[in-house]
């Protein structure tokens, strides 16, 4: 590597499919239809350390509105890091996002690196491995049958940001099954499953407690089918992680969810899985 001849620059979309199997690669293990959701979020969210047309080095750094962003695909070649190429590449893609609350999903490895560059570890995310298949419950529906500014506002209390561009894209992501609940006629919760690299991801999980979180998990994983399902789970709430013990699972993965700038508002109780590690 010659530090003289680096270049950072936007992704392309192509590449962030390569990054995406990076990803896999270091055991995140993606959805398989993520990409097309998250350059739909951000296409200028995306950052790559090239030299001599080789790619060294990945990062993104999402914009959600003028109040959040999140950073993900901190990724650079092994043979590469301690280097400082990560450092170059970071600073430069997190310039655009000014004085937003920044969020990111770390690694443990990694953690007091971030530290050291102005993020805080506001909790660990617990990944959690459920079988799927099993009956539904019959008691949820889809949620693209709901008026949309219904789910966008519930997705809202539950989320830092405002996100409709990718909320709608998640649900209607090839493969991915969505369901909601809704008692009082109102909408209490809803989920999602897709596929990944390995078996099926799980994310978001909101609801507005414990008895509404079982029944979305249990018709997830009735949608996922005979395959592994992952999700996760805040540590913040204690009945998320709760609800994965009772079933006797034990955590496969574990990240720190950290910020910079201050932390953002959302209702943590709420929150049963993570949508992704990557955008939040």
């Amino acid at each position: 590597m010659d530090p003289e001849k680096i270049i950072i620059r936007n992704m392309t979309r192509s590449e962030l499919d390569q990054t995406m199997q990076r990803a896999a690669q270091e055991g995140w293990n993606p959805g398989l239809g993520d990409a097309e959701v998250y350059w739909a979020q951000d296409p200028g969210g995306f950052w790559v350390a090239e030299q001599d047309g080789q790619v060294l080095a990945s990062i993104s750094a999402v914009i959600y509105d003028d109040a959040y962003a999140f950073m993900g695909f901190f990724i650079t070649r092994p043979e590469l890091r301690k280097q400082g190429l990560g450092l170059k590449l970071g600073l430069a893609a997190m310039a655009r996002l000014g004085n937003r609350v920044i969020g990111q999903d770390g690694v443990v490895a990694m953690q007091d690196f971030y530290r050291r560059h102005g993020f805080e570890l506001a909790f660990r995310g617990l990944r959690w491995q459920a079988q799927g298949g099993g009956a539904a419950s019959g008691h949820s529906v889809d949620p693209r049958s709901l008026p949309i500014e219904e789910l966008l506002a519930y997705d809202r209390q539950c989320f830092p940001a405002p996100r409709p561009v990718f909320l709608q894209k998640w649900l209607s992501a090839p493969g991915a099954h969505a369901r909601a609940v809704i008692a009082g006629g109102r909408l209490r919760g809803y989920g999602v499953v897709r596929p990944s690299h390995q078996g099926h991801r799980l994310g978001p999980l909101f609801a507005e407690g414990r008895a509404e979180a079982e029944t979305l998990l249990q018709d997830l994983l009735a949608a996922a089918g005979e395959s592994p399902v992952f999700w996760d789970a805040p540590q913040n709430n204690p009945h998320a992680v709760a609800m994965a013990q009772s079933m006797g699972l034990t955590h496969v993965f574990e990240t720190g969810r950290m910020y910079k700038n201050g932390l953002p508002p959302w209702r943590a109780e709420n929150v049963y899985g993570l949508t992704c590690l990557e955008l939040g």
